[in-house]
């Protein structure tokens, strides 16, 4: 699909979900639309910092900050929760609001949080339902990236789209966009780092200290939410044989290496394999490009072989 084909779809789509009928549009000097996007696994307070400062601002402006939560590419076993990727849409959500709601703001008027379905589309009907009732002059779109080097310029293409699209969506109005950087995780210790609390937590099922053993900075910053941020931390490893777990651990954290998930019997690329790495016997004739056995003439061009390849067709089909 090219470029303004899908902006025309997720326009269609954004435009299906807003109905038209009974808006006032009211004249506005400026409006205002900012938003996150963020894994937040898990949120540590340089997340909350940023997110209550991106909120406060949205407030002053009279608007809604949007907060969209994504997660990694679902496992073979059809999981997003890796050990890059454990905690839970529901469990950072309910996280981040009671925050938020702690510093004075108003979950649904100052900030909405969501989770990821796709990002193009989801910020895009953001923006549009934002400016739906609205005749601005000036729109002032601001994306909040993480603190990390390359979380400035790796969802630059999105806030490159959301301007063209308020830029038809209003035609008339002065679009101004820039990024703005979350305080990045300090080496003092002010900022924690999300990978640093995983690394932790994993060390903990390592040396067998489990949660007493978590660092009690943890415990105090994430308070009633501490224990199920830690078990849901761990969660990725009930996936791992106990004979294996401890390698794996040390292996994530000295070289950040995921582990590879099998699940029984499984399908790949190329053929099945079983749990232990073997190939598959009775599965054995696909991964090797021949559709059936009864196809066996037909690959290697011999009439001879005719015969044979029809009477164990007519089994196969038994």
């Amino acid at each position: 699909m090219v470029p303004y084909q899908r902006k025309n779809l997720i326009l269609s789509q954004c435009h299906s979900k807003l109905s038209l009928d009974n808006i006032t549009i009211m004249s506005q000097e400026t409006v205002y639309v900012s938003y996150f996007v963020g894994r937040l696994n898990p949120p540590h307070n340089g997340h909350i910092s940023a997110l209550k400062s991106l909120v406060n601002t949205a407030r002053q402006n009279r608007s809604k900050a949007l907060i969209l939560l994504g997660s990694g590419p679902k496992q073979v076993d059809a999981d997003k929760r890796t050990m890059d990727d454990p905690i839970t849409f529901e469990t950072k959500k309910a996280f981040v609001v009671k925050k938020l709601v702690e510093s004075g703001a108003e979950e649904g008027a100052d900030f909405t949080v969501q989770e990821m379905k796709n990002l193009f589309g989801d910020v895009t009907h953001y923006v549009v339902s934002t400016l739906q009732d609205t005749n601005p002059n000036r729109i002032h779109i601001t994306h909040l990236a993480g603190g990390k080097d390359e979380d400035a310029t790796k969802l630059e293409s999105v806030l490159k789209y959301v301007t063209s699209v308020a830029k038809e969506k209003v035609p008339g109005a002065e679009v101004i966009k820039k990024i703005e950087v979350a305080a990045p995780p300090s080496s003092s210790g002010k900022y924690m780092s999300a990978t640093k609390v995983r690394n932790d937590t994993y060390e903990t099922q390592s040396n067998g200290t489990g949660y007493e053993g978590w660092p009690e900075t943890y415990k105090t910053f994430y308070g009633d939410s501490s224990r199920k941020i830690y078990e849901e931390i761990l969660y990725p490893l009930q996936k791992i044989s106990s004979s294996e777990k401890t390698a794996v651990i040390r292996n994530y954290i000295d070289n950040g290496t995921l582990p590879k998930i099998r699940i029984g019997t499984r399908k790949k690329r190329k053929g099945y394999y079983k749990s232990d790495g073997s190939r598959s016997k009775s599965n054995g004739s696909k991964s090797n490009g021949s559709r059936s056995k009864s196809n066996g003439s037909k690959s290697n061009g011999s009439k001879s072989n005719g015969s044979r390849s029809k009477s164990k067709s007519k089994r196969a089909r038994v």
